[in-house]
């Protein structure tokens, strides 16, 4: 329910506003600093990733991609993203061993 309402603030204001909203939830999803600023995002991909270069992530998070027909996801939601990795963490369970590229959002 809780992740029904974030949804219906996201497609209603913005992202800054829609953070703000979850963390007066009490919900610790982006590091906020002493003045209440939402500091530096962190990464979705795994620390694991850090030793490449961002030519090979993206070509790694790519062939992912296609290789997992998550095309089909975007077509049937009619919305493409342009960071493919959230959308990778979002449908990759953690326990798929495939998936070495991102993060889980249950952590």
């Amino acid at each position: 329910m809780i992740e029904a309402f974030i949804g219906a603030f996201l497609i209603s204001s913005n992202y800054k506003t829609t953070i703000e909203f979850m963390h007066w939830l009490g919900l610790d999803v982006i590091p906020i600093n002493e003045q209440d600023n939402i500091m530096e995002l962190p990464s979705i991909l795994r620390s694991s990733t850090s030793m490449n270069t961002d030519v090979q992530i993206n070509q790694i998070i790519n062939k992912f991609y296609l290789d997992r027909v998550f095309t089909e996801i975007e077509e049937k939601i009619q919305y493409v993203f342009q960071n493919k990795a959230y959308l990778i963490a979002a449908f990759t369970h953690p326990s798929n061993f495939a998936n070495r590229i991102t993060d889980c959002y249950e952590w």
